[in-house]
């Protein structure tokens, strides 16, 4: 192996775009989304209502709303034509979703995030690099992936599979689970490249790792340096 091979596997592309855990609703009323619109910059223009509360029940598709004091006509209107239009999610109108139907509503959301049986990419006790996220406008000679390695713990029967890891230079557990996109098996499971030589002393040399803290700082032969 060469600095160049390890240099290599810690610029390679990662990907950020993929799909993520879904959130399963499992009856009516199980789960709402609330948001608070605020109209304070125009509520002179309004009557002086100044916010707007709106919900969703995730599960039904089923949504309303309330202004400070008393609902507006206008918006009523919008959250009556919303409520008793056809959702192709559910394949219903939200205001008909009752008792009945919400069976096969959940069977249609269970089919929709189905896993497929993907063939799970990582195992435990797999060595892997996590994912560096970059902006727009991030320099592209800085690393896409960690210089630090990780090891597979716990694989996670999510959907997608998500996976539990924990560093191998001190065995503490990562919080969180990583997606497969997040995580790259390395060919290099022991091997670190140097940032600094601290100190010198015939062969031996004290240096600081790259990625790692201070703490971590150690003294190798000289012909061990990447």
């Amino acid at each position: 192996m060469s600095k160049a091979d390890l240099v290599n596997e810690i610029h390679r592309n990662a990907r950020v775009n993929f799909p993520r855990r879904n959130v399963i609703t499992k009856d009516i009323d199980d789960l709402w989304q609330a948001n608070l619109i605020d109209m304070q910059s125009v509520s002179k223009e309004n009557k002086n209502f100044r916010f707007i509360l709106t919900v969703i029940d995730t599960f039904s598709k089923y949504s309303w709303a309330f202004t400070i004091k008393t609902k507006s006509d206008s918006l009523n209107n919008v959250i009556y034509e919303y409520n008793h239009t056809y959702h192709r999610t559910i394949s219903e109108i939200p205001a008909n979703v009752n008792n009945k139907s919400k069976k096969r509503i959940l069977q249609r959301y269970l089919r929709l995030v189905k896993n497929d049986n993907v063939k799970r990419k990582f195992n435990v006790g797999d060595y892997v690099r996590i994912s560096k996220y970059k902006g727009t406008f991030e320099k592209g000679y800085t690393p896409n992936w960690s210089t630090e390695i990780f090891k597979i713990r716990k694989l996670q029967n999510t959907i997608p599979t998500t996976y539990l890891i924990e560093d191998t230079i001190r065995g503490q557990q990562i919080l969180g689970g990583f997606y497969t996109q997040e995580l790259q098996k390395t060919k290099y499971p022991n091997k670190y490249l140097v940032e600094k030589v601290l100190r010198r002393k015939g062969n031996k040399v004290l240096v600081k790792w790259l990625g790692l803290s201070s703490s971590e700082n150690s003294c190798i032969d000289k012909s061990n340096i990447l």
